[in-house]
């Protein structure tokens, strides 16, 4: 795909979110390493569009009060999604070659609207309701699928992703296409070398909400068991805000074995500053993960759960993995493990050789996650997609129901 081509980057959205700083990264990568004209597609006050630096990508507004007309020379990229979830207020042109990234496990399931957390948590009252009422949508779901495979069209950050979609539509994707989520290459930081009885900094960033609530809360008891049973000192900070914030600091009211900090939010720079500066180990998944790992930050992936994960839990370094995964969903757990002794062995072999799990987080970064190496892989894929807007249109895939516009009126409605 030549630079004459336009680039859209799709995703209306106010909150801070991976996908958010995922698409505004590459936007501006693309726009100052490739000298491709990025197009940023989200609410006038929406993440990307306050962060944009206008010198290098434009901003189009996005509203579902009116269209945002999109023709042209152009390429659309979105984050993947059920057909009939997508942003409504989009008048695409049915000439208009179209990408979808798969940069969440759920991104491509079928679930009962406003209840992701109880469909994914497999409640049996609501499988069951799911199994009548969505029959009808996992077909759509499925075709449309094939057709976007077919078409060169869906790409996927990780295996996990791979893995929920094939149990969603019911049959094997063969040959998918990776592409992982990336982070601009920085300078690995220096260790520096720490005094005997010195305070550890661990530290938390990512989104307070339903599938990593339950991660944190064991890794918070964890902690506790940690400072009571081992000569380690520490403190705990938490970055990140989300719906699960107000029953996390609940539960931390119940600890005092250690001190937990709160903060809702840091800006990039200010992030960055605090990551090289003040944390000694971080504790992430998905993009979070790289914020550290991009400076050799010490960090353990921990992985998505949507209910109470149990003391067999097994922790590991981001760079143990094998570069598939930025967080895999916990379906099943292990009868035998120990997450307090697995967490403890981390700690210890961070103590004994600090530098030396820094380098190896950096290595792990540098080979699977940098920026240079995704830009081009994300750019042969936008140029070899052969789906157009106009196909997913003419063979009815984007028709929305009539379930899920009704849910979201009444979910306006209750909102006012």
């Amino acid at each position: 795909m030549d630079n004459s081509t336009t680039v859209y980057f799709i995703f209306p959205y106010r909150g801070v979110g991976g996908v958010s700083v995922l698409f505004l990264r590459l936007a501006h990568s693309l726009a100052r390493s490739h000298h491709y004209r990025c197009i940023l597609v989200d609410y006038s006050d929406g993440y990307m569009a306050t962060r944009a630096n206008h010198e290098l990508v434009t901003v189009a507004n996005y509203s579902d009060d009116f269209k945002t007309d999109i023709s042209g020379n152009s390429v659309v990229i979105f984050q993947s999604m059920t057909p009939w979830s997508i942003f409504s207020g989009l008048s695409i042109a049915d000439d208009i070659p179209v990408l979808f990234w798969n940069c969440h496990p759920s991104n491509l399931v079928a679930m009962l609207p406003g209840f992701r957390n109880s469909n994914i948590s497999h409640s049996n009252v609501l499988s069951q309701i799911s199994a009548i009422v969505l029959k009808p949508f996992r077909t759509k779901l499925t075709k449309f699928v094939k057709h976007l495979l077919d078409s060169n069209a869906l790409v996927f950050m990780d295996h996990e992703n791979v893995k929920s979609t094939e149990e969603s539509v019911g049959f094997v994707i063969d040959n998918p296409v990776f592409i992982p989520i990336p982070a601009e290459r920085k300078e690995i930081r220096t260790v520096v070398a720490r005094e005997n009885g010195g305070t550890l900094h661990f530290c938390w960033i990512g989104r307070v909400v339903n599938f990593k609530y339950f991660i944190l809360k064991r890794l918070l008891d964890d902690l506790s068991k940690l400072a009571c049973d081992s000569s380690i000192k520490f403190k705990m900070t938490i970055v990140g805000d989300g719906s699960h914030l107000p029953q996390l600091k609940a539960h931390c009211n119940k600890i005092n074995t250690y001190n937990v900090n709160f903060v809702a939010h840091l800006e990039e720079s200010s992030l960055d500053s605090f990551l090289v500066n003040d944390v000694d180990v971080l504790f992430a998944m998905g993009t979070s993960a790289l914020e550290g790992a991009k400076y050799g930050v010490p960090t353990i992936l921990l992985d998505i759960a949507y209910s109470d994960v149990p003391a067999t839990y097994i922790y590991r370094w981001l760079h143990s993995r094998d570069g598939s995964t930025l967080g895999d969903t916990l379906r099943s757990f292990n009868n035998e493990g120990s997450s307090y002794q697995s967490l403890k062995l981390l700690m210890d072999e961070f103590l004994d050789e600090e530098e030396a799990v820094s380098q190896r987080t950096y290595a792990y970064f540098e080979k699977n996650h940098s920026m240079e190496e995704i830009s081009v892989r994300l750019l042969d894929a936008l140029g070899e997609s052969r789906c157009m807007w106009g196909d997913l249109k003419s063979k009815g895939l984007l028709s929305r129901g009539l379930i899920y516009p009704l849910f979201k009126k009444i979910k306006r409605i209750i909102k006012r």
